[in-house]
């Protein structure tokens, strides 16, 4: 369900209309979603699911963008959203309280795998021939 709600928001930045952007920027919240309400594993079989929706309607390519650019980091980061360990005193001794992974943390890999996405584009824009990139946009993205 939840990854087909998600591959069919990224689906709709292909109808060209002014919500479509808007829609699109919201394809990672239905595997956030079942990720942080029924675990890591819900949101792993979404992201495939809504994957394996893309390269049935769109083709394999296009759903190798979908998977890189959303469900991957939208099933990790939810992942570590919910890791999480019994607190421990310095002397080791367990406290009832819960230590979650840290926010800052999750922000730091977000910022990583935003940094590590942009040089895929960038190395896929860059890299191409002139007929398909001009001269001009070339120089302006470098």
């Amino acid at each position: 369900g939840s990854g087909l709600v998600s591959a069919a928001l990224f689906a709709s930045a292909a109808t060209s209309s002014a919500f479509a952007g808007f829609l699109f920027y919201l394809a990672p919240l239905p595997i956030c979603l079942a990720g942080l309400g029924w675990g890591g594993m819900a949101a792993l079989f979404s992201a495939l699911s809504g994957t394996v929706v893309i390269a049935a309607a769109l083709g394999p390519a296009t759903a190798a963008v979908y998977a890189i650019s959303i469900a991957v980091p939208a099933a990790l980061l939810t992942h570590l959203a919910l890791l999480s360990r019994p607190a421990a005193t310095p002397q080791g001794q367990v406290m009832g309280a819960t230590e979650w992974y840290p926010a800052g943390r999750l922000v730091g890999w977000a910022a990583l795998m935003a940094g590590a996405l942009a040089a895929l584009v960038h190395d896929g824009v860059a890299g191409r021939p002139e007929h398909v990139v001009p001269p001009a946009s070339k120089a302006a993205l470098l």
